[in-house]
């Protein structure tokens, strides 16, 4: 009785769903709503193929999603001593030596002016008083593929400000520190492997292979990948030929979660599910990043910047590089300075291991 009254249900639905309208863009919306509804009754059902013929039918209604793209112009007060202060800030840090300044990029977000978690709390929020949308709809994020996952209307505040002050000020902030120091020779692959190869990056940690145990230590997980942004740097913005940001990209994003394993177990934490039925499996990476072990290592700007990155509240770039999502045009200069500057932040592991084993 229970499966007839649902394959009942998923075909009474189907009656709901609107004929398609180029000129009507709201219409695939709300038919993705339906489709939901169905391929959830025929499930429950055991149709499972209405359930299959409703789902291709749902990706196809997908591929007509638009959306209206909404701009929006903010005046920025006192534009010219912004950038004086920004100029100065960049004379600051090529003051220092090529290892200091490495460290700096490693441990001081602020300082690399990206914006201090509590700053952008307060900011939100003062914002959120002033907005009564929030009283009335429900916020979704849309991937690339059209997938939609629901968000509290405090949590896409936080990273849409986020992103909007990245694209504003961090990032060409930046690429012209990164341009001023490669032209002062401050920040190259010797110099950088040199500097990381004194921190935990250097630390030789063993794996087993079978029967057998591996040596390798964090730097050499990521030179290639290092040594390929460096690259893809100086060819875009020193001699500004044609880029590719493939290689840095996919390369470092991955490695970023396979370090970021190795620390949360160094650290005590657990990386691993054991289900209730024996069988176990890693843990993904929003979880990883919600775990109390990361927040003895990292404090709220870091993890931020980390989630903002590389889980689905932001670019989302770790799953859609490991699914083979991105196409050439996705991507960018931008993309490849945050999972870059990542993985330098992941060095700060350095100075919890110090405080705790005194290394």
């Amino acid at each position: 009785m229970f499966k007839t009254a649902n394959e009942l249900l998923g075909d009474f639905e189907y009656q709901k769903l609107q004929p398609h309208e180029d000129r009507n863009i709201a219409i695939s919306h709300m038919n993705e709503y339906h489709y939901k509804n169905i391929i959830n009754h025929y499930k429950l059902a055991g149709q499972k193929e209405k359930q299959a013929k409703a789902i291709k039918e749902f990706e196809e209604n997908q591929k007509r999603h638009r959306f209206i793209k909404i701009q929006s112009k903010a005046v920025v007060k006192d534009a010219r001593q912004i950038s004086e202060l920004k100029s100065k800030q960049i004379e600051t840090l090529l003051a220092y030596d090529s290892n200091m300044f490495i460290y700096r990029l490693c441990f001081d977000g602020e300082a690399l002016l990206f914006p201090p978690n509590e700053k952008i709390k307060n900011s939100v929020n003062k914002l959120m008083e002033q907005c009564v949308t929030q009283e009335f709809f429900n916020p979704v994020l849309v991937d690339m593929n059209m997938n939609t996952t629901s968000v509290s209307p405090e949590n896409l505040g936080l990273h849409q400000y986020y992103h909007i002050f990245l694209q504003n000020h961090t990032l060409p902030f930046l690429t012209e520190l990164f341009k001023r120091a490669n032209s002062k020779r401050k920040l190259s692959y010797s110099k950088l492997r040199k500097a990381l190869l004194r921190t935990a990056f250097g630390i030789s940690f063993e794996d087993i292979r079978g029967d057998g145990k591996i040596e390798y230590n964090w730097f050499s997980l990521i030179d290639i990948g290092i040594q390929e942004f460096l690259k893809q740097f100086s060819k875009a913005i020193i001699k500004e030929k044609p880029v590719d940001w493939r290689i840095p990209i996919e390369f470092l994003s991955l490695k970023f979660e396979a370090i970021l394993r190795d620390i949360i177990k160094i650290a005590g934490g657990e990386v691993t599910n054991v289900r209730e039925d024996g069988d176990s499996e890693l843990f993904l990476l929003d979880k990883l990043l919600d775990s109390d072990v990361v927040k003895e290592v990292f404090n709220e700007d870091d993890i931020f910047l980390f989630k903002h990155t590389f889980t689905k509240i932001g670019l989302n770039i770790r799953n859609d590089v490991a699914h083979g999502f991105y196409k050439p045009h996705d991507y960018s200069l931008s993309k490849a300075l945050l999972v870059f500057l990542s993985i330098l932040r992941l060095n700060k592991v350095t100075k919890y291991l110090v405080n705790r084993d005194g290394l």
